[in-house]
């Protein structure tokens, strides 16, 4: 008997990805979830510029080097379907607030 794989949509996809990234207790557990996110070759753009995969996984941790806690509200996901060439699979845009707790004190 077989079972029918369900994949989540690409905007539930995204929104579950960024959530495990913000909310890892450990950089372990930060590693794993940033790794099953974004692919070695991927294209990245923050706030208009490209960056490498590396810089973007600095500048996350970055942001939440010193967190207790977070919770990560989504404002809105925008999903491009692939292009019909085949070189892009799909594109999503992502506003996020990401309300944390940084030792004790909240921030935006």
């Amino acid at each position: 008997m077989s079972a029918n794989i369900v994949l989540p949509n690409l905007p539930n996809f995204v929104q579950g990805r960024i959530t495990a990234l913000y909310t890892a207790k450990t950089p372990a557990e930060f590693d794993s979830a940033f790794d099953a996110f974004v692919a070695e070759d991927a294209r990245i753009t923050l706030n208009g510029k490209h960056i490498s995969r590396a810089n973007y996984k600095k500048t996350i941790m970055g942001e939440i080097a010193n967190d207790v806690s977070a919770n990560v509200q989504f404002q809105g996901v925008v999903s491009v379907p692939a292009d019909t060439t085949g070189k892009d699979l799909n594109a999503i845009g992502v506003s996020r607030d990401s309300p944390r707790v940084l030792q004790g004190h909240p921030r935006n």
